[in-house]
């Protein structure tokens, strides 16, 4: 789940899959690579900080004083 928008790209997508390409379109668009440190602030579940990490390799870092959703990243962080 992420929060502020998704980006349809055909207006066929369901919502997980738009969600999805929206973090993606952020991260091309903010030329993020391998080594690039990201770090996000109010990150919510942290699909961002996961999907910057696996597929552009950056070292993502979370902010958030959500204590379920910290709780919930640095078990899928493991």
């Amino acid at each position: 789940m992420t929060y502020s928008f998704a980006y349809f790209v055909t207006g066929t997508e369901d919502i997980g899959t738009a969600q999805r390409k929206k973090n993606e379109l952020l991260l091309c668009r903010a030329r993020v690579a391998p080594g690039h440190r990201l770090l996000d602030i109010g990150c919510g579940w942290g699909a961002l900080l996961f999907r910057a990490a696996e597929r552009f390799g950056a070292h993502a870092t979370d902010i958030t004083p959500a204590e379920a959703q910290a709780d919930h990243i640095e078990r899928e962080a493991l």
